[in-house]
């Protein structure tokens, strides 16, 4: 079973490692594996944050809505257009 950690922890643990902590000893110290550490150094010190690959943040996942959202909306606009040149052919016959 995966381990959920906040982001303060994470950046709290990358923060140690940036200032010269060993991953197997801040392993030991906070029972976090190595591998995640690692993880969690890699993706922050490259992007500034922790999500990636399909983990997204609060933030990233509201986007992805309002996206999808903005595209149902935009099928439907193009849905109603049509209908109505349609039934603006049929009155004038």
């Amino acid at each position: 079973m995966s381990q959920y950690y906040e982001d303060e922890f994470k950046l709290k643990i990358v923060e140690l490692y940036n200032q010269g902590r060993k991953i197997c000893d801040l392993s030991k110290d906070y029972q976090v594996s190595t591998t995640t550490i690692r993880d969690w150094v890699k993706r922050y010190n490259s992007s500034g944050k922790f999500s990636s690959n399909g983990i997204l943040s609060l933030e990233e996942r509201r986007i992805k809505e309002l996206e999808k959202e903005n595209r149902w909306l935009q099928k439907e606009n193009e849905i109603l257009k049509e209908a109505m040149l349609i039934v603006g052919k049929k009155k004038s016959k």
